[in-house]
């Protein structure tokens, strides 16, 4: 500035407000995946009890069909959200270098008189979300790679088939929304985090806000309910693909995790038959321990008689629980 110049400032601060983080973007995106994941994980939770409740026999193929065809649109809705998930968390990305840099269009297109006064940020335009990809490798170090760029125009495909499609041989399933998801979580959180991550949202739904339930203990509940969300999924991904995601091997053998079995028995209406509802996610690694996929407790169980079943079983030697029937002897 040249000398004797001086620098007027008009009074107050004239400024956008409302400007959301970087953190409030990525909360959202989680919020979007985990909506699709719920939305399908009800369908299949629902067929799962239809299958118990109809007599042996009296549901068919053609009952599943007309199930899914019925259902086909909210599994198209689950889509939608996994692209507005991860628009969401790209946004975050962007905002936690700038979020000013996430504005669109040149200063003659933004909103009336915010020159001159505070105007929220939900006023201004910002990136198209076909723009977003290539704004996000532009400003971040952390460059998602090519096969995220061709996944997420797969995405973009598959969102655009599942909401303006009609006919049913173009419907996305089940298992095309899951993968989706638990892809869209691999790429921008990395590998097999999609279930603690959705523990830590499931502690935080409306329900689990009530003060006398978090007074009581939301931790085993939460813990079930993660069980039987893994027991559907597993199933309906089948065996590659829940190996991938879960760290979970079908084809190995599987036990009763005592600690999840410790937290489910302090819930009010446990039932020891709840056990048998819900996959056997104690697996052998490749250490010689055995770990828990849903809870991450591991252990180096050892042999010993159990008064349910014949012979030696496996036991837990903290909870003296068999990891074949999961009661404590």
């Amino acid at each position: 500035m040249r000398e004797g110049t001086k620098l007027e400032v008009a009074d107050g601060l004239d400024v956008i407000v409302d400007i959301p983080t970087s953190e409030e973007f990525i909360a959202n995106g989680e919020g979007h995946l985990n909506a699709a994941w719920g939305q399908v994980v009800d369908l299949l939770l629902a067929l799962k009890e239809i299958r118990l409740a109809v007599p042996e026999g009296e549901l068919n193929e053609a009952d599943e069909e007309k199930y899914w065809a019925s259902g086909g649109q909210t599994v198209a809705m689950s889509v939608a959200s996994v692209q507005h998930g991860v628009e969401a968390v790209l946004k975050g990305r962007i905002a936690a270098i700038s979020p000013y840099v996430l504005l669109a269009g040149p200063p003659s297109n933004w909103p009336r008189a915010c020159d001159r006064q505070d105007s929220s940020f939900a006023e201004f335009r910002t990136v198209d979300a076909q723009d977003l990809l290539k704004l996000h490798n532009t400003v971040s170090v952390q460059r998602l790679s090519e096969n995220f760029q061709q996944w997420f125009e797969k995405l973009r495909k598959d969102r655009n088939k599942a909401i303006h499609s009609v006919s049913n041989k173009l419907r996305l399933t089940a298992k095309d929304s899951l993968h989706n998801i638990l892809e869209a979580h691999e790429y921008l959180f990395g590998a097999k985090q999609w279930l603690s991550a959705r523990a830590k949202y499931l502690d935080l739904i409306p329900d689990n806000s009530i003060r006398y339930f978090r007074n009581e203990g939301t931790k085993p509940y939460i813990s079930y309910a993660l069980a039987r969300e893994f027991t559907v999924v597993a199933e309906e991904l089948g065996d590659q693909s829940a190996s991938r995601f879960f760290g979970y091997m079908p084809k190995l053998d599987a036990y009763c995790c005592p600690k999840c079995i410790d937290l489910w028995e302090q819930r009010d209406f446990h039932d020891s038959q709840d056990v048998e509802e819900v996959s056997k996610t104690f697996q052998r690694t490749e250490i010689g321990e055995f770990q828990c996929v849903l809870c991450g407790y591991s252990c180096v169980p050892r042999f010993s008689n159990c008064d349910n079943e014949e012979g030696e079983r496996l036991f837990d030697e903290a909870s003296n629980r068999c990891l074949s029937c999961g009661a404590e002897q």
